[in-house]
């Protein structure tokens, strides 16, 4: 490949959870370093401490600079599209724990109503929303929902979504997308919230949409995850590894809520979007032979390359085995 596309699963894996945040200033960052890398360090050693380590990019060294307060087990990261803000769930005490990158320190500390493996910063501005599956609130009878988070330190809304396991958002924040998958009838429906419309400290909506705050979106087939560019999500439908019919691509239309064409895959867990190509990555319970590779996997997972302008897949590409959760580009 002329393109070179790193499909990771994110974990425990050597302690580290990696996020870029170099980006180009007219002035270096407090640390003098232009090219910087901060890993989420959650283990504990004779000599190192669970925090935020910042790495220099450049020559992939750890220079002598004290790390950022990051709770004790800080793992999964969310970066905002201009990278002035790095997110840090410490999953020990359900918080997220937040960085101003400009300043190398740390915004606040925003304590969730439990855990959550998806989170995102939509834009520059100190806001960002988690899902978190188990949330609940004393009075109301729902469990999961999305957070509203005021990255200086406080939750000012939970917006009530059954099972809310993933959460993605349009490039301002007005329209977030939000994915429960294993939920019974919400198994084959997205979630489409507008959390500025949402009445703090908890909106109930989704449970009387469609209305102003939330309407849930029927016709997928086990729909995981998506990605957005512009005012279209392509919305991965997991299909057959998830225990449904057909793995596919549906491209759906913000405005309208209307999905508008699908496009079959081989299989769909996790894509990336960079122009008009969506790289789209899984594992399909049948073609899953690991012709190609030097694996001692006895199956192998399949990257489709779409070509939105043509809707149509232009490559296929033998990976490793797995849920893919996470893609990136280098």
């Amino acid at each position: 490949m002329k393109k070179y596309v790193l499909v990771l699963v994110l974990g425990l894996w050597a302690g580290l959870s990696l996020v870029s945040c170099g980006y180009s200033r007219k002035k270096n960052p407090p640390s003098g370093l232009p090219n910087r890398v901060l890993a989420s360090q959650g283990v504990f050693s004779g000599s190192t401490f669970p925090a935020l380590v910042i790495i220099n990019g450049y020559n992939d060294t750890i220079p002598r600079l004290a790390p950022i307060s990051a709770g004790s087990s800080p793992g999964l990261m969310a970066i905002s599209p201009t990278r002035n803000i790095v997110a840090a769930f410490d999953s020990r005490s359900n918080t997220v724990f937040a960085v101003d990158t400009t300043k190398e320190a740390g915004l606040g500390s925003v304590p969730l109503s439990g855990p959550t493996t998806s989170m995102v910063i939509p834009t520059a501005a100190q806001i960002g929303y988690a899902a978190v599956p188990t949330a609940s609130v004393s009075g109301y009878s729902f469990v999961g929902g999305i957070q509203v988070m005021n990255l200086a330190g406080a939750i000012t809304t939970t917006i009530a979504v059954n099972n809310a396991q993933t959460v993605i958002s349009n490039a301002t924040g007005s329209q977030l997308v939000v994915f429960s998958p294993d939920s019974g009838s919400l198994s084959n429906s997205i979630t489409v919230l507008s959390p500025g419309n949402a009445v703090p400290p908890v909106d109930t909506s989704c449970t009387t949409q469609p209305n102003a705050v939330c309407t849930v979106v029927g016709g997928f087939d086990q729909p995981v995850f998506g990605v957005i560019g512009g005012s279209t999500a392509y919305i991965l439908n997991c299909g057959p590894q998830c225990g449904g019919t057909q793995a596919s691509v549906a491209v759906f239309d913000l405005g309208s809520l209307t999905i508008t064409s699908t496009i079959p895959v081989d299989a769909a867990t996790m894509a990336f979007l960079t122009g008009s190509t969506l790289y789209v990555a899984g594992t399909s319970p049948t073609n899953n032979a690991c012709t190609g590779q030097t694996t001692a996997a006895t199956t192998c997972g399949r990257l489709d390359v779409i070509d939105l302008g043509s809707m149509t897949v232009t490559n296929r590409i033998v990976i490793t085995d797995g849920f893919h959760d996470r893609m990136d580009m280098a």
